[in-house]
């Protein structure tokens, strides 16, 4: 016999999560990532917070014997820690840290992302250095590491190209700080360039990164001295200055006095947005307006073109169409086209000659207010040349809601735990009902009387007359004294009046489903009860009712005397592995495996026309509640109002 219960006799565990609190810090730092962070003090502490879930280095360059410790959390015992040092731990993100280094006074700390094995004890040799070196930071906060070893004595250029800010560090074979440099030509370049003298022999590590988070692909390049060649004066520009035109491209190319001088040419722009420049001295036109393409070698000899991105005049503006058709509370975005196609000014104003009918924002999105006919003009703003078109609002098509509330904990500890496995059922079979557009499924658990009326204006508040609105609830109910009621989270109680008035404003239809005990009181009463006539004829569409015999469809899961029960799918004997049988055979009748979470056949469906109507979902639901209760030797009776509706529920 499968094991079932009461809806009404049990009651939910209580879940709740804990959070940790953190502790403040001595010191709070932006953010100390693929950052020299120097050591000047007897204890130096740096706060920050864990970027990624990856594993990072800690170490120390100096030539003292700093120690060094981290902390999780504001925790009084280190996670990790080293004398020397150097070591490894495994960062969380957005969990706080606190690194103390003591002892460590006219040193470094660097804390890097262990990338691949490219880190300062496994760095990548570079053997060929005229070749220059390709590599892409493929993700956030990687630390790339180089060493190569100087063939000849003499001034060494090491530098960055790309679209990422780049930062690198020059260090001995100790760890020792030779140069280092974040950008080329301040404040125009993002790129790295630093000079060292190397003697031949002499080993480094070069250290490259990226600024914060940033990822992509750069070339590093080393210039070696040519001890033969002459320095170098002076650099000279093909050109002097260029008239362009956005998406123009020119190539200068730079000339060194005198000439065998030894150069390494780099290229920056004072201003991207008008025009770009590339380390191979091509020039991209990108907006109107005026810049400078600085050519250098060092820092100290220069030479430069004067850039003039010329405005190119918008002559013409047309919708592409000049009649738009939309159903209410939809929206479209409208297209244009102007003339010439690299126009400079392409700014555009959109107004509507009624917003009542059509509202339309400044990115040309025009939304369906109410029924009726629109025109959206629209107008550039160089040269002021227009275009309009007519938009026509229709009915809406029909929009498909629904609401579930579950009642899962009381506060006087009475636990449903099923109540979760059910409303989630209804969830999952609801967002895959098959009807045009698809259910809007609003889920609560454990709500108040306030937070009820607040979900029911919340989720139907967009709700028109030709919409389908479907209210669900899962919780103790009962009938006594003329009354039925359902009870919620923080024990009230909500009668059929009640509930009936907060559903009364939600336009067009209204399905009520009921998964309680004595849920039946809500449509009939047996005649061992005095029932009150005034809710039954407002959800029957009676003589005393204020609504049309249309607005509601109801179904509940038992009659007025009746329980409604619960039933394990699992057959474990814990609240956790049920599901109301109710609720169980809806999803079946509709094409939903509630255990097994994935669609099946609507068998509901008889007449195989892909169509489950809502009385043909009533139908199954209550002979399959009756089949599943029947070995527990216990009754449930499904009802429904108003009978044989045709109301499409579920398709295919």
């Amino acid at each position: 016999m499968r094991r079932t219960r009461s809806v009404c006799a049990f009651a939910l565990m209580l879940l709740f999560a804990l959070s940790l609190g953190l502790s403040a810090h001595a010191e709070d730092q932006a953010s100390v990532i693929n950052e020299r962070l120097p050591v000047s003090s007897a204890e130096a502490r740096f706060a920050f917070t864990g970027p990624s879930n990856n594993l990072y280095t800690f170490r120390f360059f100096g030539s003292g014997s700093a120690t060094g410790a981290l902390y999780q959390n504001g925790g009084s015992v280190p996670i990790a820690q080293g004398d020397g040092f150097n070591f490894s731990a495994r960062l969380i993100t957005d969990v706080e840290y606190l690194l103390i280094v003591r002892d460590g006074a006219g040193g470094a700390v660097e804390i890097m992302r262990d990338a691949l094995g490219r880190s300062f004890d496994r760095p990548i040799q570079l053997n060929n250095l005229a070749d220059g070196y390709d590599k892409v930071i493929a993700r956030a906060y990687d630390t790339h590491w180089y060493a190569f070893t100087a063939p000849t004595s003499g001034t060494y250029v090491i530098s960055t190209s790309s679209e990422i800010d780049t930062i690198g560090y020059l260090l001995d074979a100790q760890g020792l700080e030779i140069a280092n440099s974040d950008d080329a030509f301040p404040p125009y370049e993002q790129n790295f360039r630093m000079e060292a003298n190397l003697t031949a022999g002499t080993t480094v590590l070069l250290r490259v990164s990226a600024k914060g988070d940033m990822t992509g692909a750069y070339h590093l390049s080393i210039l070696e001295p040519d001890e033969g060649a002459p320095a170098l004066t002076t650099l000279s520009l093909s050109q002097q200055a260029l008239q362009m035109r956005a998406g123009d491209v020119t190539q200068l190319t730079a000339s060194v006095q005198p000439d065998g001088a030894q150069a390494d040419v780099g290229w920056v722009t004072t201003d991207q947005a008008v025009a770009k420049v590339t380390q191979e001295g091509e020039v991209i036109a990108v907006a109107p307006g005026r810049c400078e393409i600085i050519a250098y070698s060092g820092r100290s000899v220069t030479a430069s073109c004067q850039v003039t991105v010329q405005s190119i005049p918008l002559q013409e503006v047309h919708f592409e169409l000049d009649q738009l058709e939309l159903p209410k509370k939809q929206t479209a975005q409208l297209k244009y086209a102007v003339m010439p196609q690299d126009a400079s000014n392409q700014r555009m104003a959109f107004a509507s000659s009624d917003e009542k009918v059509a509202a339309v924002d400044p990115d040309g999105v025009v939304t369906a207010v109410g029924e009726g006919q629109a025109v959206i003009t629209l107008t550039s703003a160089d040269g002021g040349h227009q275009s309009s078109l007519t938009v026509t609002v229709t009915r809406a098509a029909t929009a498909y809601r629904a609401l579930l509330m579950g009642e899962q904990r009381y506060v006087d500890g009475r636990l449903r735990t099923g109540s979760v496995n059910t409303t989630q059922g209804m969830a999952d079979l609801l967002s895959n009902a098959g009807v045009p557009g698809g259910y809007e499924v609003t889920m609560k658990l454990d709500s108040t009387r306030k937070e009820l009326v607040q979900a029911i204006q919340t989720a139907f508040r967009d709700a028109q007359p030709t919409d389908v609105s479907l209210f669900y609830i899962n919780c103790h109910g009962g009938y006594d004294s003329g009354r039925a009621w359902l009870e919620l989270h923080d024990g009230s109680r909500i009668t059929a009046r009640q509930l009936e008035l907060m559903l009364r404003k939600i336009p067009g239809t209204v399905t009520v489903m009921i998964d309680c005990c004595q849920s039946g009181a809500f449509l009939s009463a047996s005649t061992n009860y005095e029932f009150n006539r005034g809710v039954l004829q407002a959800f029957t569409g009676g003589a005393a009712s204020t609504f049309t015999l249309s607005k509601y469809r109801v179904m509940t899961s038992s009659s007025s005397t009746q329980d409604s029960y619960r039933i394990s799918f699992s057959g474990a004997d814990s609240e956790s592995a049920m599901a109301t049988v109710f609720v169980r055979s809806l999803c079946e009748a509709g094409g939903w495996d509630l255990i097994k979470d994935h669609k099946t056949a609507m068998r509901a469906d008889l007449d195989k026309d892909r169509v489950v109507t809502f009385e043909e979902a009533y139908r199954y639901t209550r002979r399959r509640v009756k089949l599943y209760l029947e070995s527990a030797n216990v009754q449930q009776d499904v009802q429904v109002y108003p009978a044989g509706l045709m109301m499409t529920m579920f398709t295919r």
